[in-house]
């Protein structure tokens, strides 16, 4: 343990997790609300970029609650380490800075549909 660590400041693994947790599992049902997780294969040679964009949405939409974990844990593990706190809350936006591409996903499909 370092010498220097004040063991009596509140731990920032409580408010990330009270932050972060009921997020999750709302982001986690937002996506399974959207339905847009299509795999299916185009009818024609013309439905090739429309089938690109639905690939990249439904990947994205599958792997965001992995961004949004790993920024959780990492910024937990940073806190228990005894990170500096501006460490710890640079790590705690990993998930909402892994929501641009989703984000993104949602102004694309709107643009071609």
């Amino acid at each position: 343990m370092k010498p220097d660590f004040n063991q009596s400041r509140r731990p920032l693994s409580v408010w990330i997790a009270l932050l972060y947790l009921p997020l999750g599992v709302q982001m986690l049902f937002w996506m399974m609300g959207f339905g847009h997780v299509d795999f299916s294969l185009p009818n024609s040679l013309m439905g090739i970029p429309d089938m690109l964009l639905r690939y990249y949405i439904g990947v994205t939409v599958l792997l965001y609650p992995a961004f949004f974990a790993y920024g959780l844990f990492y910024a937990l593990h940073l806190n228990r380490t005894g990170a500096p706190a501006w460490k710890v809350v640079r790590a705690s936006f990993i998930p909402f800075l892994s929501a641009a591409p989703y984000l993104l996903v949602g102004e694309m499909q709107a643009t071609f549909a």
